[in-house]
């Protein structure tokens, strides 16, 4: 007849021993730990069937997938803990912009009473010729705006508010239309459009954090190209 070694006995015994001090918190929870399962582990040892035990092998290796469960489990808590730690790191790093500009992707703009716009575009090394359209809603152009290209290769321009005809235009959304002359050819390239950041949004569990960017509504922080 085959029986259970009494050193695997004692083994269990001496884990669930060991596990007792956790038995309070886990019962708090309502969950299974250590201790619950190797006191089920014991009772099946002693309860088993004389004429039928069970070889140790089995219990070990019933032991040994609690145990894989439980690395699991404890993987999973330290991954949620490293999220957390990133968010407050990501939240510091987002709440250190607040009152400072920076530039995102954008043909969009807000034009605030007696306010401004600011902006700028990337151009390829062999375009000429740069022209900034400043569209009303009704896509009717209010200002053409002729900027230099620096050396870093951007064409930085702004936008008092006043029209070609030399008055001031009404406050509202406009739309930025950035066009040069490359290879020969008319292309129409991204603006790059410069805003205040008003506040941050932390975002839910999964959304990405938000900046509140003045005239530009919510944008996530990765869309930032630079901080001024």
């Amino acid at each position: 007849m085959t029986t259970i070694d009494s050193s695997v006995q004692s083994v269990f015994e001496s884990l669930s021993g060991a596990a007792a001090a956790k038995q309070d918190e886990q019962s708090a929870t309502g969950e299974l730990g250590q201790a619950d399962f190797l006191e089920l582990m014991l009772a099946q040892m002693k309860n088993q069937d004389p004429m039928n035990p069970l070889e140790g092998e089995q219990f070990l290796g019933q032991l040994a997938q609690f145990a894989t469960v439980q690395g699991v489990q404890s993987m999973q808590t330290a991954v949620t803990e490293l999220a957390q730690s990133l968010q407050s790191s990501q939240a510091l790093q987002a709440s250190s912009m607040v009152g400072r500009s920076v530039y995102v992707n954008g043909d969009r703009v807000q034009l605030e009473v007696g306010g401004s716009v600011a902006g700028r575009v990337q151009v390829p090394a062999d375009a000429a010729d740069v022209t900034v359209e400043i569209q009303n809603t009704a896509g009717a152009t209010v200002q053409v705006l002729k900027p230099e290209v620096d050396g870093e290769g951007y064409a930085v321009f702004g936008w008092s508010g006043s029209t070609g005809a030399g008055n001031t235009a009404a406050p509202g959304q406009y739309k930025i239309a950035v066009r040069a002359v490359s290879g020969g050819e008319v292309v129409s390239l991204e603006p790059q459009v410069r805003a205040q950041v008003d506040s941050v949004s932390l975002g839910r569990a999964g959304q990405a954090m938000q900046l509140n960017l003045a005239g530009l509504n919510s944008r996530p922080l990765s869309d930032v190209l630079e901080v001024l």
